[in-house]
């Protein structure tokens, strides 16, 4: 192959700066109009997520309750005491057995989070139902989009989780 045939083969297969810029302009444009969805989506998925662990958890201690005859109180603690902080405390659920077995630990939300409960704390009986007037919705929001979740709890101490396509409540 000849010099001249060469030098026609790599001025073929590159590229040149022009067109590298422009690729990197039309990459960061697009990186800087999908960050906020981006940080949405991520948000909501984080929300989810720990009300499905809540969910979970709640219903492994239902049923420790049950087996173990003992109640279990879920509540969020701030120096070893329920606080009623959803938001700020992590929410500890305790085997009420002698003596006081943790059975789980969930860390505190992110910053930006919060999660409402119409009571400080509650109490699964030894037959799986909540005490009395205990039962309620878990409120999660993040920021101000206009979607939150939210996790019923029966008197049954049953629960339903769901998405709320509107502004979180003023709580």
């Amino acid at each position: 192959m000849s010099l001249s045939e060469l030098s026609n083969v790599s001025r073929i297969a590159a590229f040149c700066l022009s067109e590298i810029l422009v690729v990197l302009m039309i990459f960061s444009l697009l990186s800087v109009l999908s960050a906020p969805a981006m940080l949405e989506y991520y948000d909501r998925q984080t929300a989810e997520s720990y009300l499905q662990v809540l969910r979970q958890e709640m219903t492994v201690a239902r049923v420790k309750a049950v087996a173990h005859g003992h109640d279990v109180l879920i509540c969020p603690k701030s120096n070893l005491q329920c606080d009623g902080l959803w938001s700020a405390s992590p929410i500890h659920l305790t085997l009420l057995s002698n003596p006081p077995q943790l059975l789980t630990r969930l860390n505190r939300l992110p910053d930006g989070h919060r999660l409402y409960y119409n009571r400080e704390q509650l109490r699964f009986r030894n037959d799986g139902s909540l005490n009395a007037l205990q039962n309620g919705t878990f409120v999660y929001c993040v920021r101000d989009y206009h979607w939150h979740f939210q996790l019923s709890m029966s008197q049954a101490g049953r629960s339903q989780l769901s998405m709320q396509s509107q502004v979180c409540p003023r709580l």
